[in-house]
């Protein structure tokens, strides 16, 4: 019963924590910035890009496989986000 519960809590979890939805948010809305990205993306190949947030330089991975989409921070060794440098 405990294999089984602990299953279905870590379901929950992994499906809560990657915020699954049918739209992605790309640009800042309701502001007189409306209309421009947050993000610059710098594609890596077909399916793979880095977003790198405009304003706080973290870089995310983007990946686009078919009808699968799925974005995640990128960590440096010691856990803190990357930032981007030219």
């Amino acid at each position: 019963m405990k294999k089984l519960l602990t299953i279905i809590l870590l379901t929950a979890t992994v499906l809560f924590a990657t915020a699954c939805s049918s739209s992605s948010v790309v640009q800042n809305a309701g502001d007189e910035n409306a209309g421009q990205t947050m993000f610059e993306r710098h594609n890596l190949d077909d399916d793979y890009s880095i977003l790198v947030d405009k304003e706080t330089g973290v870089c995310y991975l983007e990946y686009i496989l078919a009808s699968r989409y799925g974005i995640t921070v990128l960590l440096n060794a010691d856990g803190t986000p990357k930032i981007w440098e030219d």
